[in-house]
């Protein structure tokens, strides 16, 4: 009887959903059915943007914060572009250039505040951005950019 009632639990509990992040030698897989996934604010924001996802304009770019191209991309790194946004050679450099982004026009700022700019309401879902991102870094709206990318 015991066995007939473990089944029928087991039958009842809801499946989790497997995400895997992928960014250059980092492979994280986590279970989302309302856990947090640690990551870093970089890598948060990554994901948010479509970074790590096949077919993705950020993937195909090497460009994990689909930093738009000019003077600043160029400056750190960019090869070229897509119309738009910045090509970089690798991975690591697109990551380099969104950090540097982020320490020199956002530093100071709360990731609230970084996020409202970096993801304007008007092309972004800036609630949902947000909170997608404070859930997977396992931060707070009000926490300091700073110090979130010095973890990163």
């Amino acid at each position: 009887m015991r066995i007939l009632w473990f089944f029928l639990i087991l039958s009842l509990w809801p499946t989790p959903q497997i995400s895997t992040i992928i960014s250059d030698d980092i492979l994280m897989t986590s279970l989302l059915n309302d856990l947090e996934v640690d990551v870093t604010l970089l890598e948060g924001m990554a994901k948010m943007e479509g970074f790590g996802k096949p077919d993705t304009r950020p993937t195909r770019n090497n460009n994990p914060g689909d930093l738009e191209y000019g003077i600043f991309a160029t400056a750190h790194g960019a090869t070229g572009t897509d119309g738009r946004f910045a090509i970089f050679p690798d991975v690591a450099t697109g990551y380099a250039a969104m950090k540097a982004l982020l320490q020199e026009k956002y530093g100071g700022m709360t990731l609230q505040q970084a996020l409202d700019i970096y993801a304007p309401p008007i092309e972004n879902n800036d609630n949902l951005y947000l909170k997608d991102v404070c859930q997977f870094v396992g931060c707070k709206p009000t926490d300091n950019i700073d110090v979130l990318l010095e973890e990163s």
